[in-house]
């Protein structure tokens, strides 16, 4: 991964074994527990995948739920490259049908299967799947198959270790620090909402650092993601009148799906100028999240912490005026 984000940010080249002894030197605690992390998430069990565009594997992370984030990932069976990627206050079927998987057809093409666990959540993905599987490159597959992912090795997981790794536990210190100490109530409907929405512009911050190192890191025994996926692309090119828009999906969908919601309540949510006040009030003092999931990285909590609390402050401030 290191290799990988070396690479897309600076273009250089470097291998992997003196990449490793360089992180290891820097932090050998943190470099222990990368491996022993990894190996605990190893599974024996034999992957196939023919072509790019032959399993398209969608998973959810919710290793943040309790601070209303939730990580929804896209990637390619063959070539494990990640093709979309979306971070939401709680797993909801319309935006992961908008965001991930409506956006992996328009980019990629349409994949012979997609590869779910059993969550609700991917009922609309598997309703447009299944209306679309006569464009597919092989029909005589299944659209769509449920699976426990753990179980049958399902591609994501182990990218989840990753993101878990450099993001979403560094992160999740964070506010678990804040809250034994007391400054934040997440039984608090306005304090989850501030919460959440600092939170998740962070992350995505951090899952778009892990996607492109990622996207761009050799994998021993399949090459670079980036440029495999080009080298045996069997997915279907769909024109992009033939795939459902959001409002016809959800038409479609025969059954009740959850509408996207917040995560708590905001209190400005009816009064648009003053949430714009607030963000731009916000934006003055913390203008960039790159700066903070970078200080969290580098165990600095904070300025991340900071800036939750002075989002919270003013929402109050602003929900009183």
């Amino acid at each position: 991964m290191m290799t990988g984000h070396i690479k897309y940010s600076t273009g250089l080249r470097l291998g992997v074994n003196r990449v490793g002894q360089a992180l290891k030197r820097v932090n050998p605690r943190q470099h222990h527990e990368r491996q022993t992390s990894i190996t605990r998430h190893l599974n024996p069990v034999q992957y196939y995948a023919e072509y790019f565009g032959h399993k398209l594997h969608l998973d959810q992370n919710e290793k943040l739920i309790r601070y209303g984030v939730t990580e929804v990932i896209a990637v390619d069976g063959y070539s494990s490259f990640i093709t979309a990627t979306s971070v939401m206050p709680l797993k909801n079927n319309i935006t992961m049908y908008r965001d991930v998987f409506r956006e992996t057809i328009l980019r990629h093409g349409l994949f012979d299967r997609v590869r779910v666990d059993h969550g609700r959540e991917f009922y609309l993905v598997l309703t447009v799947q299944d209306h679309l599987k006569e464009l597919r490159n092989n029909t005589s597959r299944q659209p769509y198959i449920q699976t426990q992912s753990k179980q049958y090795n399902h591609a994501v997981e182990r990218l989840w270790v990753e993101v878990n790794c450099r993001t979403n536990y560094p992160i999740k210190r964070a506010l678990v620090q804040m809250e034994n100490d007391g400054v934040i109530d997440m039984e608090d409907e306005v304090t989850k909402f501030c919460v959440s929405w600092v939170a998740k512009k962070v992350v995505e911050v951090g899952l778009s650092y892990v996607v492109n190192s990622w996207n761009s890191h050799p994998i021993p025994g399949k090459g670079v993601p980036l440029q495999r996926r080009f080298t045996n692309n069997k997915a279907a090119p769909v024109d992009g009148n033939a795939v459902p828009t959001v409002e016809l999906a959800v038409q479609m969908f025969r059954g009740d799906l959850t509408q996207e919601h917040f995560f708590g309540r905001d209190p400005l949510a009816a009064n648009i100028s003053k949430a714009d006040a607030r963000e731009r009030e916000f934006t003055k003092y913390f203008p960039s999240f790159q700066v903070l999931f970078n200080e969290i990285a580098n165990t600095n909590y904070n300025p991340f912490q900071d800036a939750v609390l002075y989002f919270l402050r003013l929402t109050h401030y602003l929900a009183r005026a």
